[in-house]
């Protein structure tokens, strides 16, 4: 660096895609154009804006600003504010005196001396961040002077703004902030029981009572009084699939009989209802038991002796061993 140079007095950083860019400015040196440069960067107007002009080995150039003022600046050329080396920023203008504007940027790659006294010199780039502005310059071109994918501007910091009066502008140029699609709701359904109950297509609800034909299940309700007549019915249907014959006997209850000739013993079955059962049973109990006589075979018995023989003259009472 020059030792006549002087020293800067702001600072701002440009966050590109290729990395960030440390501008030091003269704002002392070069007031009129430093403070609009820094007021854009306080409303953040170069986000957005790319480099879109390389000239390998020579300058990059950022696009114009939205929403330009198109200021008409006077020229502040200072004489100790050379273009003696790479990495200095200035301003644009229209091809004439008192015509600069700062609505778009531009970085040199080398000592330009023919910009001295042409182009107004307001800052330089400090740093390493002088690598990222080389990175642009090595861009793939698309043409001449246009690079294929340009670096882009995403943020803007200014960490030193010199003049105090500056502030944030409330219009500010930013980019619209990227709404979250909304998901598609799910239609919901909603039951009007009020309808279902008008429109009455005739359907009922029906139990296995009423559509089986299963014997175990009955859609009928039975008192105490009838329960022999289900018990009997219950027979009847077992019997009918067992391949058994139905007899009536006396007492009004069915008599089965089976006659299924896969089977070598006859089985008769009495059924009968449980009260008729009992009403039997007490009955028995009440009548004496048969006296039972004692036969002997002499022929079997060894031990026979016709004196003993009580067969025919004496019977065993067997009363007394009858149970109360």
């Amino acid at each position: 660096m020059s030792t006549l140079e002087p020293a800067t007095t702001a600072k701002v950083v440009l966050i590109t895609t290729k990395g960030p860019i440390e501008i030091e400015i003269w704002a002392k040196e070069v007031p009129n154009i430093s403070r609009v440069f820094i007021q854009n960067c306080l409303d953040r107007k170069y986000i957005g804006t790319t480099f879109n002009k390389v000239i390998k080995d020579y300058l990059v150039q950022t696009s114009k600003i939205k929403e330009a003022e198109g200021l008409q600046l006077k020229d502040e050329f200072h004489s100790r504010l050379r273009f003696n080396k790479r990495g200095l920023v200035g301003a644009v203008h229209d091809d004439k005196r008192n015509s600069n504007n700062v609505d778009s940027i531009f970085i040199t790659m080398k000592t330009t001396p023919e910009f001295n006294n042409n182009y107004v010199l307001f800052g330089k780039i400090m740093g390493d961040s002088i690598y990222n502005v080389v990175k642009i310059n090595e861009s793939e071109l698309e043409s001449e002077e246009t690079p294929m994918y340009p670096a882009e501007i995403t943020d803007i910091k200014v960490l030193v703004q010199y003049f105090d009066d500056l502030v944030e502008s409330r219009e500010q140029i930013t980019e619209p902030a990227k709404k979250k699609a909304k998901k598609a709701k799910k239609p919901r359904v909603k039951l009007d029981y009020a309808l279902e109950d008008e429109d009455d297509t005739g359907f009922k609800m029906k139990s296995a009572h009423d559509l089986l034909s299963d014997s175990k299940l009955s859609n009928k309700l039975y008192s105490n009084k009838k329960l022999t007549e289900v018990i009997s019915e219950n027979h009847i249907e077992k019997a009918a699939e067992n391949n058994v014959e139905i007899k009536e006997i006396d007492s009004g209850h069915p008599n089965f009989e089976q006659t299924d000739k896969s089977d070598t013993l006859d089985n008769e079955m009495k059924v009968t209802s449980s009260d008729n059962m009992n009403d039997e049973i007490e009955h028995k109990r009440d009548e004496p038991l048969p006296k039972a006589k004692l036969n002997r075979n002499p022929n079997i018995d060894s031990d026979y002796d016709s004196d003993l023989d009580l067969s025919s003259s004496e019977s065993i009472d067997l009363s007394a061993f009858k149970q109360s």
